[in-house]
């Protein structure tokens, strides 16, 4: 599960330093892209809230995957710039390689959404801890020592397993992973 979490962290902060990336190149590109590098903080936060949103839905999750329209038309800007010289080609084609693996990060993002604990080891597990705290019950002697002892394994073994349900769901949750970084990756335009 951690495993999981991590994975969809690392593809996150992957995606923000692609937005990142592309800003720059945009900048080092010129005035010629300057509506594209609008139209890159229009999209940014569109796509977050998509993002999330389809991490915390599991209708969302079920339904295939729909291209954005918004996505599709930053990639047509990038493809209709005209570069004049060999430094803009350059920066063109590494715009166009950018683009395309973010979108392949987008894509592999969408395709983990969703429960990664198989619901038969779930229950396997309650009905492991039952049979298992069951039987320490039947066996102790009852008194506060054992009593109390139990109570806190108890505890403790239900956080573990709200630990790796809140785990397994990474986009929603007390231990979701924050949009933040994502959606102030592009500060204001430089006038």
């Amino acid at each position: 599960m951690k495993s999981s979490y991590a994975a969809r962290e690392t593809e996150i902060k992957q995606l923000t330093a692609d937005m990142i990336l592309l800003d720059h190149l945009l900048d080092q590109y010129g005035k010629d892209a300057e509506s594209v590098r609008v139209s890159l903080r229009d999209v940014v936060p569109r796509v977050t809230d998509r993002i999330w949103r389809e991490g915390q839905s599991a209708s969302l999750q079920a339904a295939p995957f729909k291209v954005a329209s918004e996505g599709e038309a930053f990639f047509r800007q990038i493809q209709d710039l005209q570069p004049n010289t060999d430094a803009q080609r350059d920066i063109k084609a590494r715009l166009l390689q950018v683009t395309v693996d973010t979108a392949q990060a987008r894509f592999l993002l969408f395709s983990h959404l969703g429960s990664s604990i198989p619901p038969l080891f779930l229950a396997v597990l309650l009905f492991w801890l039952t049979i298992l705290f069951g039987g320490f019950a039947l066996l102790a002697r009852p008194n506060v020592t054992t009593q109390a002892a139990l109570i806190l394994c108890a505890l403790s073994a239900s956080v573990a397993i709200f630990l790796l349900l809140e785990l397994d769901q990474p986009f929603s949750g007390a231990m979701a992973i924050q949009s933040e970084p994502l959606r102030k990756a592009l500060g204001p335009l430089n006038p």
